[in-house]
């Protein structure tokens, strides 16, 4: 932001008529009206020489007062160039700020994509599993029908062992028997 505040010089007409003469900014400048209506070049200690002549209280009064307006206008220049430079210094650490926290979302926005690809990749592994675990499932019914099954071959074949054995002693008792009968008979003859 410039401004450019520009005052020329107040070319003031001494009552004499000097109109090439700043009666009125040589007083201003040298501090002349004190407690006086007028200035002249007495009144300067000889330092206003184009005064020939008093000049009006109010010509001073003018250029006082517009320099101290420029004054004041020049320190509102300060204080908005300060106001400037504070806001854009502002502006410039919220937009720091701006693409810490674009970069923060871009990488944030990685990770949440990596997590997103991890969590369908662990569910297609889940699935996976599922299906390992009906394979599996089905291999163990299998085999549980195959092993009551076979224990069921092995309950009859137990049991046609006992049967076998019954008979088998029967068979070994009866022939026992035929023998102590057989013996019996061969001592009575």
């Amino acid at each position: 932001m410039i401004m450019t505040i520009i005052i020329t010089t107040f070319n003031t007409p001494s009552v004499a008529g000097d109109w090439h003469c700043d009666c009125a900014g040589a007083c201003f400048d040298h501090q002349c009206y004190v407690d006086s209506n007028s200035c002249n070049n007495v009144a300067c200690s000889g330092q206003c020489s184009c005064c020939t002549s008093a000049c009006p209280q109010d010509m001073y009064n003018s250029i006082y007062n517009l320099k101290q307006q420029l004054a004041t206008a020049n320190q509102n220049y300060q204080t908005a160039n300060q106001n400037y430079q504070t806001a854009n210094q502002n502006y410039q650490t919220a937009n720091q700020n701006y693409q810490t926290a674009n970069q923060n979302y871009q990488t944030a926005n990685g990770k949440l994509s990596t997590c997103n690809s991890n969590l369908t990749n662990a569910n297609q592994n889940y699935q996976s599993a599922l299906g390992t675990i009906d394979t599996v499932t089905k291999a163990r019914d299998t085999c549980c029908t195959r092993a009551t099954t076979l224990a069921g071959g092995r309950d009859k074949a137990i049991a046609d062992l006992n049967t076998i054995a019954n008979v088998r002693r029967r068979f070994f008792h009866n022939d026992n028997q035929r023998r102590f009968f057989q013996d019996d008979d061969d001592r009575r003859k």
